[in-house]
């Protein structure tokens, strides 16, 4: 049975991505110059598929996507953030027919239309993990799925669910409208693979993750893989700046200056319209539409969204949101003195990295020889004051150091 219908779901809070506003999901940032939405969507639309987003109201998917996009497809509100059961049940109101449903950062591709092509009965991805509790949990049996445990605490390795699901009109009728609640999709699977089994293959190849603000530079990087695959130059530039691509594509927009001095190294992206200064160094770095890299800055594995500004600043592992700007001499620390993991706490989860420099909310400024200590968090609109050495969560205007 050819495969069809896709669904992206769009819709929910993203309240682990702390920097985004809250009419914004995760999936409106843009890499490569588009929104990663637009990426899957293009993607889906490629494989001649009839593309279906779930959104919330307050995102405005038509000041987002473009108009060509926008005409080839089709939007469904999802008016309350119920989870991803109440979303596919959206869905299904409009299609009335069996379709795949995926994260809207998921890219549709050959391996994932040849498993699904095949396929008529509700299937789930999985994949053997060996530290299984952070994710949902499928026990196996006889060649079916048997039953389903959200985020075990007593496993240590078993049967990871990929968060791409293909469900039968069955499923969705029998099943799924019987449940309700978060985890409503989880459950009603669960009740169909103790009373029948469900149906699974596996599925090795890498998926990437989108909860928390540093995957955005992972995601960069899965993406420009899956886009330009050679390493070489994509696009032109104006000036006398220094290209590397031994280490992955260099790929320019339109009407992109690089002055002399400076050095691009892949895998980089520079979106329409940048500015890059004498004597910069950019590497792994994401840099959209607009953008200005002063004079003797660095630039290292860092998502810059547009319109931002920076002057002889060093910005490693950070996320910079629209209309950021900083003055001369602001340094984002990224690793710790003593080489420790770095501890970050995003609600109530906390992580530890190795590397991790500063995220940051729309419209914030930074003045002059200013530096962020490791994992710090500066919400959208706030203005931290120069000669100041700050760290945490900064909400507002910040007049002295706040440690």
């Amino acid at each position: 049975m050819p495969l069809r219908n896709v669904v992206l779901l769009a819709a929910g809070k993203s309240s682990r991505m702390v920097v985004l506003s809250n009419n914004e999901h995760k999936t409106h940032i843009k890499i490569l110059g588009k929104s990663i939405l637009q990426h899957s969507i293009e993607k889906a639309l490629s494989y001649k598929l009839n593309v279906y987003v779930v959104s919330s109201p307050e995102h405005n998917l038509r000041n987002l996507l473009p108009e060509d996009i926008l005409s080839k497809i089709e939007i469904i509100l999802q008016d309350k953030p119920l989870g991803m059961g109440d979303a596919i049940e959206k869905a299904y109101g409009k299609i009335q027919d069996s379709f795949l449903v995926m994260n809207a950062y998921h890219l549709m591709d050959d391996s994932l239309l040849d498993i699904f092509s095949k396929k008529s009965e509700t299937t789930l991805l999985l994949k053997k993990e060996e530290n299984i509790k952070d994710y949902g949990c499928a026990e196996i049996k006889d060649g079916k799925v048997v039953s389903i445990e959200e985020k075990p605490s007593t496993k240590e390795r078993g049967y990871k669910i990929r968060g791409i699901y293909y469900l039968s009109s069955y499923f969705i009728e029998n099943y799924l409208s019987n449940h309700r609640g978060e985890y409503s999709l989880e459950s009603a699977l669960n009740e169909m693979a103790k009373k029948e089994g469900v149906e699974y293959e596996f599925y090795e190849k890498e998926l990437p993750t989108l909860k928390y603000p540093w995957h955005y530079h992972s995601y960069f990087k899965h993406l420009i893989n899956k886009i330009y695959p050679q390493s070489k130059v994509y696009g032109e530039y104006e000036g006398r700046g220094i290209v590397d691509t031994s280490a992955g594509p260099v790929i320019f927009g339109n009407s992109v200056k690089v002055m002399e001095g400076s050095v691009v190294k892949g895998p980089s992206y520079i979106g329409d319209g940048c500015v890059v200064g004498n004597n910069v160094l950019i590497r792994e770095s994401n840099i959209e539409q607009g953008s200005l890299i002063g004079f003797g800055s660095e630039i290292v594995r860092t998502i810059m969204q547009s319109y931002s500004k920076v002057h002889s600043s060093y910005i490693g592992d950070s996320f910079l949101h629209e209309h950021f700007s900083s003055g001369f001499g602001f340094v984002t620390a990224n690793r710790r003195i003593d080489r420790k993991k770095i501890k970050i706490e995003i609600n109530g989860k906390i992580n530890y990295l190795d590397r991790v420099g500063i995220f940051t909310g729309k419209q914030v400024s930074i003045g002059s020889n200013s530096t962020s200590m490791p994992g710090t968090i500066v919400r959208e609109g706030s203005v931290i004051y120069p000669n100041i050495r700050f760290k945490g969560i900064i909400d507002g205007i910040l007049r002295e150091s706040n440690f």
